[in-house]
């Protein structure tokens, strides 16, 4: 990722600084359940970064 940080321009003159501090930092999440079939594993090692003004979404394989 690219710490130097960068100011975004929107519309209506709102600044965003997306600054060089995440919000939100995940680092090697894994989560598994079980099932009546066994274990399954839903993430493993998953590690990102969330800036003020960012979204992430996160969507499985049915597609919820």
């Amino acid at each position: 990722m690219n710490d130097a940080g960068t100011i975004v321009e929107l519309r209506r003159g709102v600044r965003i600084d997306r600054g060089r501090t995440p919000l939100l930092a995940v680092d090697q999440l894994s989560l598994e359940f079980r099932t009546r079939s066994g274990i399954v594993r839903a993430l493993e090692n998953i590690s990102f970064d969330l800036k003020r003004g960012e979204t992430m979404a996160l969507v499985g394989e049915s597609g919820s």
